[in-house]
């Protein structure tokens, strides 16, 4: 893939108001600015953000000469034929432009100090890149109280309604465009793949999770750990390889599950290796499994429930010298299982050795029917009523009992 590095999502100094349309995950613009030199830019959609329930495209602006950077981030969302624009300096959403917009037609928009934006609105047909579409023209002014006449600016802006801005003030020309999949006119190489590299822990689990915006020759990743034991540790070891997609300029996400930890700090990251060898490795994330003091069995949630219910309990991390550890990784033997009213086992939801950590499992009554038994039926699954869930630890030698605590939960048909 060329080059590996990261979106580092920034604030924009500058706004600018790019139409990037159609708005898309891994839809990209690739604009070409003269100012004495040549300053390239590109413009992506790579994902979306949900800001005060609702959905935007975010944007992530791209300068390719003289370094192939992030310059800043914004997000667009398109409602029927309005455009809009988040700031990121202000929290604010700006109304920018509608493509009901009639020819002819001045737009006026408040400004500050009781100054008036003006938009003036040229429609045409116009082709780019072979395509045939609704074209818009705009000129900008403003008028203050006082002032002679009305000040127009000198630049315009140009739109289509297939390819968004085509030129405008801050990215000049539109020299190529990947919409929906398909390349028009001349892109520059993107060698910018991942734009997150993310991990979570559950219980004692570490998730990884990436995602790519293009790729490039991309043989795979293969992804290394670090326990972190001091500040200088950095003793990598390969755990395991994931399959990347070739030459792609789809979006694609990744994700893989590092198991059965003990407590401790640890580090990742991706070497990501290209068809020829050749490789980049990215930058490192780091996730904490802590060491628990104590036993924990909570409220199930919800409660009341139906259909379904979850469970969460601890197991804690004994001290090195315990009779628990027997030279295992394990804690001890677990075992989770729900009860009826008259103390009729009806599921057992867990029933294996565990590490230390806190685990969460689902209580599914339709998917852990027993027959035969007080409150089940075959045909009807679990009855109405009150139902037990107890938890036992037994120690590695599978015969002391070092936890165990019930609790009462409501199923409701």
């Amino acid at each position: 893939m060329k080059k590996l590095a990261f979106l580092l999502f920034l604030f924009c100094s500058v706004v600018i108001y790019s139409q990037c349309l159609p708005l898309k995950i891994g839809n990209q613009w690739h604009y070409e600015i003269y100012t004495g030199l040549t300053f390239n830019k590109i413009l992506a959609a790579t994902d979306t953000v949900e800001i005060n329930n609702i959905q935007y495209y975010k944007i992530d602006f791209w300068s390719v000469d003289p370094n192939f950077q992030l310059s800043g981030t914004y997000y667009d969302r398109l409602e029927g034929d309005s455009l809009y624009v988040r700031l990121l300096s202000s929290g604010d959403t700006l109304f920018i432009f509608n493509f009901n917009w009639a020819n002819g037609q001045l737009v006026t928009f408040q400004g500050v100090d009781s100054c008036i934006n003006l938009k003036s609105i040229i429609r045409n047909t116009s082709t780019y890149f072979g395509v045939t579409a609704d074209g818009y023209v705009t000129h900008d002014g403003y008028y203050c109280p006082g002032m002679p006449d009305t000040a127009w600016v000198l630049t315009s802006q140009h739109y289509s309604r297939f390819f968004g801005a085509t030129a405008t003030y801050g990215d000049g020309a539109l020299r190529g465009a990947l919409i929906n999949d398909t390349a028009y006119g001349n892109l520059y190489p993107v060698p910018v793949e991942l734009v997150s590299f993310n991990s979570s822990v559950t219980g004692n689990d570490v998730t990884l999770t990436w995602a790519t915006v293009t790729e490039t020759n991309n043989s795979g990743f293969e992804i290394e750990r670090s326990k972190k034991l001091d500040a200088r540790s950095e003793a990598w070891e390969s755990i395991e390889f994931i399959a990347g997609n070739g030459t792609t300029t789809k979006p694609h996400t990744y994700s893989y599950t590092d198991k059965n930890l003990p407590a401790g700090k640890y580090q990742y990251r991706l070497k990501q290796i290209d068809l020829d060898g050749t490789f980049e490795y990215s930058k490192t994330v780091e996730a904490e499994i802590s060491s628990l003091n104590e036993f924990v069995l909570e409220q199930n949630y919800p409660n009341p429930f139906n259909p379904v219910t979850k469970i969460r309990y601890s197991i804690p991390t004994p001290p090195s010298s315990s009779p628990l550890t027997k030279g295992r990784n394990e804690v001890g033997f677990v075992t989770l299982k729900v009860y009826d009213i008259l103390g009729n086992e009806v599921a057992t939801l867990v029933n294996e050795y565990k590490p230390a950590g806190t685990y969460e499992v689902e209580f599914n009554p339709e998917s852990n029917i027993r027959e035969l038994v007080s409150g089940v039926s075959a045909k009807g699954g679990y009855a109405s009523g009150v139902y037990f869930y107890q938890l036992i630890v037994h120690s590695n030698n599978g015969v002391d009992i070092s936890f165990t605590k019930s609790k009462k939960m409501l199923f409701l048909k």
